[in-house]
């Protein structure tokens, strides 16, 4: 959606203790502006062809901005990232589920109920980059909405394999910003190439990369805390990067199947 001129200054504002934390060289992947809320290299989703996405907002004054995405793993539960809510107030929180142009008025709003970020996430290194929205409403009643599985400790990942992102934001960079709902497939990386990238600021149980060759594919800023899926399964949470598409930085996401037991705990579901 358009953001403007006064709101980007409070977000600016709202999101500087999460920025100044790496600013030099870690682009996280929350929205602070048109201009990098996007997927990059990417395309318009079919309509409701991701009915687990959600859009994250949170309100400014009287109006209400998407600051991040998330994915719907159980009726009443949201995973996300934990830098998208940390600090935030739960009533200044809200999801939009089961929309495409999110422009429209077709969407479901639901308030949450609390938001839980992983104990022991760390704003500077980012790892457990993992946050639960608990929403006061179910997310899954109207027919364009459904859960995606959490992938398990099970569920085996390997390099090369397609992982799809998505989110709402403009297809380039400094681009205009459509409303509707894109995706982009990227590869899975080995550890290996992830760790010759970011070196000691990649942390291979809590983290995995994705990206392709040469660049010009990834998720970026306003993307943060959505999902990235593989084979029907929800394998990551868009987490961060230094810059977006860059051919020797992959993109960064949370490793799911690591939160099994964190996330069973609060949610009661049975991830297998």
């Amino acid at each position: 959606m358009k953001v403007l001129l006064i709101a980007l200054a409070v977000l600016a504002v709202a999101n500087a203790a999460i920025i100044d934390a790496r600013h030099k060289k870690v682009s996280m992947r929350v929205m602070l502006a048109d201009d990098y809320n996007r997927i990059v290299g990417g395309s318009e989703a079919s309509k409701h062809e991701f009915p687990y996405q959600i859009s994250l907002e949170q309100q400014y004054g009287k109006n209400w901005y998407h600051i991040c995405g998330g994915s719907i793993i159980d009726s009443k539960w949201v995973l996300t990232a934990a830098h998208c809510v940390e600090g935030a107030k739960a009533r200044k929180l809200r999801v939009n589920v089961g929309d495409h142009n999110i422009e429209d008025a077709t969407e479901q709003i639901i308030s949450l109920r609390r938001s839980i970020v992983h104990s022991g996430y760390d704003t500077n290194s980012l790892v457990n980059d993992i946050a639960l929205l608990e929403l006061s409403a179910s997310a899954t009643a109207k027919s364009n909405t459904a859960t995606i599985p959490c992938a398990s400790p099970a569920i085996t990942i390997s390099d090369g394999d397609t992982v799809t992102v998505t989110g709402w934001g403009t297809l380039s960079s400094g681009g205009s910003s459509p409303d509707t709902l894109h995706k982009v497939d990227v590869n899975y990386f080995d550890n290996s190439k992830c760790l010759s990238a970011y070196g000691s600021e990649f942390f291979a149980n809590e983290m995995f990369c994705a990206g392709v060759n040469g660049g010009g594919k990834d998720s970026c800023q306003g993307d943060s805390g959505g999902p990235a899926a593989s084979g029907g399964r929800l394998v990551g949470v868009v987490s961060w990067g230094y810059g977006c598409a860059d051919a020797r930085y992959p993109g960064v996401y949370t490793r799911v199947s690591n939160y099994k037991d964190w996330i069973e705990g609060y949610t009661g579901l049975t991830i297998n």
